[in-house]
């Protein structure tokens, strides 16, 4: 069971955790977090009822809640919500759902582009830049990262500096010594 898998690896690694998927509750955030989580990612239950978000802030506070969004393309920068892992559509504008849940408490967004997630061929820039316009709480964007000229470029372009990379670096693409050194000779601090 997840919750005993989190009691596991929490005694393990001194690392925050972040735990999402499947918690459509306080009483489910409050589990994670009892067992050892440091943050609750919620997707589904915020879209079905985005009040949710107000009622885990306020419980546990902001820092431990991040909204989790999967984008997907439908046209010229407009992106529409998507649950259940990308596959069911919600009807949502993503710039909008991103700025009400800002109001809600959030304390971060994770924002997945479901057209580039692992793509390897660099993030969707455009999504980023319109998401950054009406939030103020810490955007971590994921999809897509398949090199460093990548990152390069999500910095340059967004002055968003927090992201997430899977594909790349599973199949070895990218290894997280490169990642380090880029960082380091272009003065990033690391948040170890």
């Amino acid at each position: 069971n997840l919750l005993d898998l989190v009691k596991k690896v929490g005694e393990k690694v001194f690392i925050p955790i972040t735990v999402g998927g499947g918690i459509r509750s306080v009483e489910d955030a409050r589990n994670f977090l009892n067992a050892g989580a440091d943050k609750v990612g919620v997707n589904t239950a915020a879209v079905n009822n985005p009040k949710i978000l107000k009622e885990i802030s306020s419980r546990f506070g902001n820092q431990c809640l991040v909204l989790i969004i999967d984008a997907k393309k439908v046209g010229d920068n407009k992106w529409e919500v998507f649950t259940e892992n990308g596959r069911e559509r919600t009807g949502k504008d993503v710039v909008k759902w991103a700025q009400e849940a800002n109001k809600l408490g959030i304390g971060e967004i994770l924002l997945t582009s479901i057209d580039k997630d692992g793509t390897l061929k660099g993030p969707e820039i455009d999504l980023v830049i319109e998401v950054k316009k009406v939030i103020n709480v810490p955007l971590v964007v994921s999809g897509g990262i398949g090199e460093i000229s990548h990152i390069q470029n999500l910095f340059d372009k967004t002055h968003n500096y927090n992201l997430a990379i899977g594909t790349a670096l599973h199949k070895k693409i990218l290894k997280i010594d490169e990642i380090k050194k880029f960082l380091k000779n272009n003065n990033f601090q690391l948040n170890r």
